[in-house]
């Protein structure tokens, strides 16, 4: 057959018109529906619609194939042409919402858009309508970006579509309202087409909000997202208050004809097809905006640019009048309609019309209403929709004001006008309004009164101290803990500390039930619960101290429980998310020995109930986040990393099966980016091409749910820290240049979280590491400026948050990390003077933190390397004897730090390092009995260390070489070089590095003095070494 199959069905309709099976008012019709959805032939529609014969059909058919086989698609060959053209552009356009242009038609050609326009360069195309075309724009005399709307070519020479281009610029233009679209300028080109200019929005239309927000699986994200897009119709309704009361009605009120800026802009967009009604519009006579002057543009009203009985707008929006062509009819009634279908379609997500026959739905108002699609909308809301979209005008609100004041009604919680509410209802709110009810039980009575529906005859009962309202109070008290514990709060700016207040009321009521009643379990299980959620409060916030109060107050309440009935799953599970708790904190702070036991404990509960209940997921998922942090925290513990690499290799293979079992769930695939995540952090030294993939995998999965549900913080926050991580990973690689850019993705990320949430200060902490490790990168790359200013941003932060959350030290901590990392920066671009103060002001905090927690090696370590930093500062400051305290000074903690923990291999490294400091200081100052007592101290702090002995030997070899200057020490130097000689003997023999690096170490000019004076035996030993070097092989 010719043509395509949408040419053969324009031809079609065309060709029925023509022999009179079908009307100009019903072709218009059956067009309207067949545009919303052309995969259906239009030979259906029209024969559901017109129910014509088989013999009419099949005459219809063969004129289509005759008119076919002669013409193919060429209408400029049919003697048809001139009329079936007209009908098209004049009749067939309005009643779709994007305009059909039949592919016979030739558009003219389009002159050059900058002839007619020399103020306004465009430079590319944004979109195109029915009617006119928008291009991107520089305006070349503000030097701003604008839209430049002009008519396309097809209609250019169509003296009625110029004419609603000239009306719709002069409408737009003359609406002067915050809600509608500016126009800045308008004209036309040499060969007479108009254009117009306007504001670019940059933002998303209504319709992409809508599908965003019903995207959003968590409830209480959910609520906060509607309430914002209420606000944004409330707006659209007040900017079309503002147009109908300048005599304007718009006619195509949609959710895409809705923008939404960046920074809370709404704007009305397309007055296209808008219409001047005469008189004052009738708007609102209690406003404002009802004194306005009526608009007259000069290019008419549009009502002549409408044929009588045509239909224009949008099916699914449109209102009944307006879908039957009854233009006289229509007023500003006709555009509430439509704002109460753009509702309907955000509360439902989809258009109040949903079949192909939207337009005789619409004209008989038949359709679903909102709470028949979805039973949770509120039947507030829905009563407000359907006022809106009543079948007569009459029955309508009155005013686009009307409707935005109910729906403000409900925003503020307040009744609205078209919803006679229910007494149970009132006194819901009621109750909300007054908090302080919540002060005794007689409130809590009114409160669970209340979510029980009981009704409000008992709240006059409220002071009666019965068993009944014993219950109904702890009732209200779970239900209240129970809310909170199911709402995101994460996820909304600034209500952080609202909910740790909430909690603080419900735990205060529950104490009080333990007071009274401490004998019953339940109340014990309810207080311990509510305990670890003020935990979970307090540690977001940065209270590591009171979370860990809250963690084991709970510990001991539900530990009581286990104690006293061990075959008790839910007290079991309860004290197993306590202690899991408590060791995920402790993990936090640094306190990783005794996090292992919380988390270990924590394990041994979960793993009892997973082999009790093995038909109970929620068990398994338990036991599962507890191996998974379990294995995070070993990777600090020296002498486990095989076993949590295997241990989360593991992981991840049963996680990628949950994700592929189940691929709506978004939390799998967040726990399989973690688990990927933390499996890099383990293997980075290692095998980093292994790390980086693990961690680009993990970004790749986080990067698709942070765009899938945008307004998660979580998701963010993870992408930010894998992004973070995997530029360290890069950095160490020296791929600075990579590294930089991935530091500053997750800095971009991390800063939008902060900003937002800045009760959170785990989101400020992880953006000070990013510039932290970003500096890193800039040193690699040779921008030791961009380094500084990325420590100094780093610095600021923590300070901040230091003296934002005093009680949370990891915070001090941190700060002191990234102060040492300036002082080192300065130091190496000569700058030694100006680095003492930062490493100061390091070695300051780590003490303090020190003193307060001894226990905690990881901050003894660190101040042990902060010393040992300031110490080569001071030396090269000539101030040698202040450099020696150091380095004594981090012997003593470094020290300490491995008899915590002596399969640390770090915390020896940084002990050998300290010897090897101290060596050169005292050499320098000439102290041979210091040398002297160092070579004996350090072999019995590592007495399994060989590299000690070697070091031991060459502190005696510089004790030897000193003693020598002076012949009073002659003794003393014999002694010397015969231990030095001993601990060399010994380290050969403990084979402490292979043979050709022994061999380079005693070329070491310290042992000078041992191949002068003992020159045999010196050549014995390194003959021994040279026996040991194997013979290259071939």
């Amino acid at each position: 057959m010719a043509g395509s199959n949408i040419e053969r069905d324009l031809i079609y309709g065309l060709v029925a018109m023509r022999a009179g099976l079908v009307g100009r008012d019903a072709l218009i019709a059956a067009l309207a529906d067949w545009s919303l959805d052309t995969s259906m032939p239009l030979e259906a529609i029209f024969r559901d619609r017109l129910r014509l014969s088989d013999a009419q059909r099949a005459m219809l058919a063969g004129l289509v194939e005759t008119h076919l086989s002669t013409h193919h698609t060429d209408f400029a060959a049919s003697p048809a042409e001139i009329d079936t053209q007209d009908v098209l552009r004049d009749t067939l356009a309005p009643a779709a919402t994007q305009y059909i242009t039949p592919p016979w038609v030739t558009p003219a050609r389009q002159p050059a858009a900058t002839a007619g326009a020399s103020r306004f360069r465009i430079v590319r195309t944004h979109a195109k309508g029915g009617l006119g075309e928008v291009f991107i724009a520089i305006d070349e005399e503000l030097h701003r970006e604008i839209a430049l709307k002009e008519i396309q070519s097809h209609r250019a020479n169509h003296p009625e579509s110029q004419r609603r281009f000239r009306f719709e610029a002069e409408v737009t233009g003359g609406l002067e309202h915050p809600g509608i679209v500016p126009v800045y300028g308008m004209g036309q080109y040499p060969d007479g087409r108009p254009y117009y200019a306007m504001r670019f929005i940059h933002g998303e239309s209504l319709r992409e909000a809508i599908k965003r927000y019903h995207a959003i699986e968590d409830p209480a994200r959910r609520g906060f997202e509607l309430r914002q897009l209420l606000g944004k119709i409330v707006a659209v309704c007040h900017a079309v208050e503002y147009a109908h009361s300048r005599a304007i009605l718009h006619r195509d009120i949609k959710p895409h004809n809705i923008m939404l800026g960046p920074f809370g802009e709404t704007l009305v967009v397309d007055w296209g097809l808008a219409k001047s009604i005469g008189g004052d519009g009738r708007g609102d006579p209690n406003t404002a905006s009802a004194r306005v002057t009526p608009l007259r543009p000069r290019s008419g009203s549009g009502t002549a640019m409408t044929r009588l009985g045509s239909v224009i707008g949008t099916p699914q929006f449109m209102s009944p009048e307006q879908a039957s062509g009854e233009f006289e009819r229509l007023g500003p009634a006709s555009d509430i309609y439509s704002l109460g279908a753009t509702l309907d379609c955000l509360l439902v997500g989809e258009a109040p019309s949903r079949r192909s026959d939207a337009t005789t739905k619409v004209r008989e108002g038949q359709f679903p209403t909102p709470r028949q699609v979805r039973r949770d909308i509120p039947k507030a809301l829905e009563a407000i929709c359907l006022k809106a979209m009543a079948l007569r005008p009459e029955d309508r609100y009155p005013s686009a004001r009307a409707l935005a004041d109910d729906i403000e009604r409900w925003l503020a919680d307040e009744p609205v006008s078209v919803y006679p509410e229910p007494l149970a209802a009132q006194a819901g709110r009621w109750a909300r309004r007054h908090k302080t009810l919540v002060v005794g039980t007689g409130a809590l009575l009114v409160t669970a009164l209340l979510a029980m529906s009981i009704g409000l005859a008992l709240i006059r009962r409220e002071q009666r101290r019965t068993e009944a309202n014993f219950r109904l109070a702890r009732a209200a008290v779970d239900q209240m803990l129970t809310e909170l514990a199911q709402v995101e709060l994460a996820d909304v700016p600034q209500m952080e500390p609202v909910r740790e207040k909430m909690l603080g009321k419900a735990l205060e009521f529950n104490r009080e039930f333990l007071r009274e009643r401490g004998h019953d379990p339940s109340i014990r299980q309810e207080a311990g619960r509510a305990n670890i959620r003020l935990g979970d409060i307090q540690e977001m916030l940065g209270d590591d101290s009171d979370a860990e109060r809250a963690y084991r107050r709970a510990i001991a309440l539900l530990g009581g429980l286990v104690a006293a009935r061990p075959d008790e799953p839910s007290y079991r599970r309860d004290l197993a998310q306590a202690q899991h708790k408590l060791g995920v904190l402790l993990k936090e702070s640094n306190r990783f020995e005794e996090s292992e036991r919380a988390l270990l404990e924590a394990l041994r509960l979960r793993t009892a109930l997973v082999a009790e209940l093995p038909g109970d997921p929620a068990y398994k998922e338990d036991e599962k986040n507890t191996v998974y942090f379990l294995g995070a925290l070993r990777g600090h513990l020296a002498g486990k990393l095989k076993e949590v690499e295997a241990a989360y290799e593991e992981a991840i293979a049963a996680q990628r099966k949950l994700v592929a079992d189940n691929p709506g769930r978004l939390g799998y695939r967040g726990d399989l980016a973690r688990y990927l995540n933390n499996l890099a952090g383990l293997v980075a030294v290692s095998d980093r091409p292994g790390a980086e993939l693990l961690y680009q995998e993990a970004e790749a999965i986080q990067r698709r749910l942070a765009d899938r549900a945008p307004t998660v913080a979580s998701y963010k926050w993870q992408l930010g820290r894998t992004l973070n991580n995997l530029g360290a990973v890069r950095k160490e690689s020296q791929d600075y240049q990579q590294a930089e850019l991935d530091f500053g993705a997750a800095i971009d990320r991390l800063k939008e979280l902060a900003d937002a949430f800045p009760t959170v200060p785990d989101y400020r902490r992880e953006l000070a590491s990013a510039y932290g490790n970003r500096s890193t990168a800039f040193l690699g790359g040779r921008k030791p400026r961009d380094a500084e200013a990325d420590l100094d941003e780093a610095v600021r932060i923590y300070e901040a948050l230091v003296k934002q959350f005093p009680r949370r030290p990891d915070y001090r901590y941190r700060m002191a990390l990234i102060r040492r990392k300036l002082g080192i920066l300065l130091a190496n671009t000569g700058r030694t003077a100006q680095a003492e103060t930062p490493l100061r002001a390091a070695e300051g905090a780590l003490s303090r933190l020190v003193a307060a927690y001894p226990q905690v090696p990881e901050y003894r370590s660190e101040l042990g390397t902060t010393l040992s930093n300031l110490a080569t500062v001071l030396d090269s400051l000539r101030r040698t004897p202040e450099a020696r305290r150091c380095v004594e000074e981090a012997i003593r903690n470094d020290t300490i730090a491995l008899e915590s923990n002596r399969r640390n291999e770090y915390y020896r490294h940084f002990l050998l390092r300290d010897y090897r400091d101290l060596e050169l200081l005292l050499n320098f100052l000439r102290d041979w009995t210091g040398l002297a007592k160092a070579a004996d101290e350090l072999p019995g702090l590592l007495p399994d260390e060989p590299e000690a002995c070697l070091i031991a030997a060459r502190l005696l070899a510089r004790a030897t070489a000193l003693a020598a200057r002076d012949p009073r020490q002659h003794a003393l130097e014999l002694s010397y070089a015969e231990r030095a000689l001993r601990r060399l003997r010994e380290t050969i023999r403990r084979e402490a590095a292979p043979p050709e690096r022994l061999l380079r170490d005693l070329r070491d000019p310290a042992f000078d003095p041992l191949r002068r004076g003992r020159d045999e035996e010196f050549q014995r030993l390194e003959d021994t070494l040279r026996a040991r070097i194997k013979p290259p092989i071939g």
